[in-house]
């Protein structure tokens, strides 16, 4: 079983991802009854969706982003979990 230790990857092998279009992939995979973390990240995509693309890529953006994973999801127990885990880690 993984833990949430797999998503504290360095933020710089995020850059080049705009954390939108990453936030996007995710909240087609999260469950109906997961509301909070959809909304969580729903907001987060609101507020910095004025952002210009190279802020949209670095650590401003990606760290509150993980930090509503890193809230929500402690363990990967759920074939949904572990496929957000695949998209943060660039592996999906």
């Amino acid at each position: 079983m993984h833990t949430i230790d797999h998503l504290n990857k360095k933020y710089t092998e995020m850059t080049g991802r705009s954390m939108i279009d990453v936030a996007i992939r995710v909240l087609t995979i999260i469950p109906d009854t997961e509301s909070t973390i959809k909304m969580e990240i729903c907001k987060l995509c609101k507020d910095f969706s004025n952002h210009a693309p190279e802020v949209l890529q670095g650590s401003y953006c990606w760290v509150p982003f993980v930090n509503i994973l890193n809230k929500h999801i402690t363990v990967f127990d759920a074939e949904w979990k572990k496929s957000i885990l695949e998209i943060i880690n660039n592996n999906a």
